[in-house]
């Protein structure tokens, strides 16, 4: 930690942080548990579902049709504040007695093992997606189709092992792309067509390890 941040802590009398940048990170994002799903059964109807919550978490979980439901009252679960007491510690007390809803998903058709979605068709294993379709082992995809293995991508097709991206279509191994097609291993590239082993490059097509080939042998080459 370098001085001025301790200086600021000691300004305002905060305690420093025991730990790194990166394990604070870490546990201000622990709550969230979205790609880990568990097979389960919803605690009202009682139908097999596939939940975000492990089975031995002690939680209550409702499948989606009945947590949205009228079958249960939500204000049953009210309860004073008791000032003795800590905040977080009737926080936590309270979170373990309410239902949980076994996955945030809606209107997706045929996309079960998904979770923080919705609008997607025949996708598997996306999370933090939506208006996908035939995708799947992807996080923060949006209104894309046929793509895999890819994160943060939008509107983009055929994209395989993409990350960063908007507008990928056929394309393989691309970081930090915009408007890119059928191109491989390229990195931070905007505008470019059937282009290899490229960065930087604007406007581009036929390109390989940055230099400009003609059509006819850039398809011998790649």
């Amino acid at each position: 930690m370098h001085q001025a941040d301790l200086d600021w802590y000691t300004r305002f009398d905060i305690p420093a942080p025991d730990l790194c940048p990166a394990c604070r990170s870490q546990r201000r994002l622990a709550h969230r548990n979205e790609t880990s799903l568990y097979p389960d059964q919803c605690d009202l109807c009682k139908k097999s579902i596939i939940s975000q919550y492990h089975p031995d978490s002690k939680l209550t979980v409702y499948c989606r049709d009945c947590w949205w439901s009228d079958n249960w009252n939500p204000l049953h679960y009210g309860r004073p504040f008791d000032f003795t007491k800590p905040f977080f510690e009737q926080w936590g007390e309270f979170i373990r007695t309410l239902p949980h809803i076994n996955l945030l998903d809606m209107n997706s058709d045929n996309s079960a093992y998904t979770n923080c979605v919705s609008h997607n068709k025949n996708c598997y294993l996306i999370f933090t997606a939506d208006y996908n379709e035939n995708s799947l082992y992807s996080n923060w995809l949006e209104y894309s189709r046929d793509c895999c293995d890819s994160f943060k991508l939008n509107n983009s097709e055929r994209a395989y092992e993409c990350f960063f991206g908007d507008r990928i279509h056929s394309s393989q191994y691309l970081i930090k792309c915009f408007s890119a097609t059928e191109s491989l291993y390229c990195y931070d590239c905007r505008n470019i067509q059937n282009c290899f082993l490229s960065s930087n490059l604007r406007n581009k097509q036929y390109y390989i390890l940055n230099k400009p080939y003609s059509r006819e042998d850039y398809e011998k080459i790649v």
